[in-house]
């Protein structure tokens, strides 16, 4: 999946989904500061961390779940956010 049809499906999903993304593309710099991975998918611009708005991710991780299967993309759960990466 290139960087135009990761941002495709991305944008697919902010139109269906309560959802903010929180980090995007990110320099070497900046992900070492947040912790990222030395190979983040955030550095070649095909990452992506979203935040649910309140109380709406229980409800909705499911059928969440299935669209993102459905875009080729991985769901990774964090605490505070989920990240998109391509599969």
């Amino acid at each position: 999946m290139n960087r135009a049809e990761f941002d495709s499906a991305c944008a697919t999903l902010e139109i269906e989904f309560p959802i903010s993304q929180t980090s995007g593309r990110r320099t070497p710099y900046r992900n070492d500061k947040v912790g990222g991975h030395i190979n983040s998918y955030h550095l070649s611009g095909r990452g992506c961390d979203y935040a649910w708005d309140p109380d709406t991710r229980s409800g909705l991780i499911n059928r969440f779940k299935l669209r993102v299967k459905g875009l080729d993309l991985k769901l990774v759960p964090g605490g505070d956010h989920d990240h998109l990466q391509p599969l």
